[in-house]
Order: structure tokens, then sequence, then C-alpha cells
């Protein structure tokens, strides 16, 4: 397996957690983009659905997607409020 495939798998695992947390449609936008060499940009829209969408989401998952998509997406571009999404336990 390459660093690349590595990170795809890692990407697509991201979707397989937040299943039944994030609406479908997302998790299909998100994935969409993964197979279609767009890893970063599904990075993105995981994080602007969980923003739109007022979701609460582990610290880990902030925290892997602000990872995949780092250096790829301007910061600009992400939600810079991703961080008050994180459930507090």
């Amino acid at each position: 397996m390459t660093i690349f495939d590595d990170y795809i798998a890692r990407c697509r695992s991201l979707i397989v957690a937040l299943q039944g947390i994030l609406p479908l449609a997302d998790l299909q936008m998100a994935t969409h983009l993964i197979d279609h060499g767009e890893a970063p940009e599904g990075m993105r829209a995981l994080a602007w659905a969980i923003v739109d969408g007022n979701v609460l989401v582990a610290a880990e998952v902030v925290a892997q997607i602000r990872e995949y998509a780092d250096d790829i997406i301007d910061k600009s571009d992400m939600p810079e409020n991703l961080e008050s999404f994180i459930l507090v336990l």
C-alpha cells in the first residue's frame, strides 16, 4: 500500500465513522470527492457539513479533518470555528 493509498483509506474511514452523525447526502458528496481524487475537498465538505448542520463530533474527527486537509485546502476555505463543534463529555 502506498502513502497515498493509506491517506485515501484514512479519509474513507472517517466517512464510515460519521455515518449516522451527518446526513447521508453530505457523506455521499464527500465520498464522491474522495473517489474522484479530491480527498482534501472531501474533508472540506465534511467540515462545512458539521458546521452548517450544527453537529457535535468527537475531537478526533475534527483533528483528522484538519490533518487530512492541512496544507492542501486554504485555511480561509475551511470553517474557522470547526473546533466549536467538538462534543465535550
